[in-house]
């Protein structure tokens, strides 16, 4: 992703841990972005949800009315972490049907500059696949 996108600022606890506060009509909440890695080398989890008390929730719907500019923020953080060290693997989902659909199609939306950028691959039908705009994936994975 380019570096011209409108999202939030960002700050950064470490190389693996960044937050940024979305601001709307329910008010100025802290986001948080973090990178866990997983059995594989040089493969990451991404998690995402609001601080509530020191913690991630990530089952929390925050309706603060700036959808696309939290995404396009946390997209911006992922491209930041890949790029950083191109042998980097970055799988995320939604926890839910709906914020997996929602996070489709914001891929599907950009996928002519993120491709650009990455590699995108989903999971379908039990298998990983190169990424197609406009289908459901289970999954997303992101890599230089």
């Amino acid at each position: 992703m380019g570096y011209n996108i409108d999202r939030y600022e960002i700050f950064a606890d470490s190389s693996f841990d960044y937050y940024f506060f979305s601001e709307g009509p329910n008010g100025k909440i802290k986001k948080q972005v973090c990178f866990r890695e997983t059995d594989l080398k040089n493969y990451y989890q991404l998690n995402f949800g609001d601080v509530i008390e020191g913690n991630i929730k990530e089952d929390v719907v925050s309706d603060n009315k700036d959808t696309d500019k939290v995404i396009a923020t946390i997209s911006w953080i992922l491209f930041r972490f890949v790029q950083q060290s191109p042998s980097r693997h970055v799988r995320f989902s939604g926890l839910t049907v709906s914020r997996k659909r929602l996070i489709c199609r914001w891929m599907s939306q950009n996928y002519d500059k993120i491709i650009q950028y990455a590699h995108i691959y989903g999971y379908r039908q039990d298998k990983w696949e190169k990424f197609y705009p406009n289908r459901y994936y289970g999954a997303i994975l992101i890599k230089k």
